[in-house]
């Protein structure tokens, strides 16, 4: 396979049957242009969602922000249908999911490493116990789209090295709490994991986003200097 332009998307669908699918036409639309369609409110224009990926036994971790307030989560879902099903009570306006929404090889993940931090690279074919959660999250970008919820690929590590600088010698966890500290998100608990500060992470980013602050690697969207 060749080098990917990283703007097409490769899918599972439910019962793991690979297709390819170009999302382009359902990529999210600024906040300044939706402000003014019919049929949405205000407040849930403001209404976004993030996506941790674990494997099948971790499953996901999802919290929705409103604004800068913690509407809901981070709570463990160990399943695609489940964390659809969650998603779907809050009807966010854009859902930002910590793993790849296309296979390899791809020219954006050297770029975005090249530029704010290493990340894991994307084979052309997730094959293997290793890369079982890059396959869930391929299932949950299918079943996201089924259930018209938009998506947005994240890398929450990127958003907290945009926010609080490069890692360094710092330990990963003390790291990332200084970060998501610094983004000044309302109600999130005192005592938080690190599935749960990435969730956090990837929905301020779909905040950014729509919002217009955002920067994009390919189909990796990072918060904009």
């Amino acid at each position: 396979m060749g080098e990917s332009s990283c703007r097409g998307v490769c899918l599972f669908n439910i019962p793991r049957t690979l297709e390819i699918r170009d999302l382009r036409h359902s990529s999210v639309v600024p906040l300044d242009v939706l402000q003014f369609t019919g049929g949405v409110s205000q407040r849930s224009l403001l209404r976004v969602a993030g996506v941790d990926v674990g494997g099948r036994r971790k499953g996901f971790h999802a919290a929705v922000i409103e604004r800068r307030f913690l509407l809901a989560g981070p709570v463990s879902l160990r399943s695609v249908g489940s964390a659809i099903e969650w998603l779907l009570e809050y009807r966010p306006l854009l859902v930002a999911v910590d793993a790849p929404i296309e296979l390899g090889p791809r020219a954006c993940e050297r770029d975005l490493a090249r530029t704010i931090c290493g990340l894991y690279y994307t084979p052309a074919a997730v094959e293997g116990p290793f890369y079982e959660w890059m396959r869930h999250g391929l299932e949950l970008y299918a079943a996201l789209r089924h259930a018209g919820l938009r998506a947005v690929e994240c890398f929450p590590t990127a958003t907290w090295t945009r926010v609080a600088g490069p890692r360094g010698s710092r330990r990963r966890a003390g790291w990332s709490a200084a970060a998501l500290s610094r983004l000044r998100v309302r109600s999130v608990p005192s005592r938080i994991g690190q599935d749960g500060r990435d969730a956090i992470g990837a929905a301020y980013t779909a905040w950014l986003h729509v919002s217009g602050r955002t920067e994009s690697f390919g189909s990796i969207v990072v918060p904009r200097r």
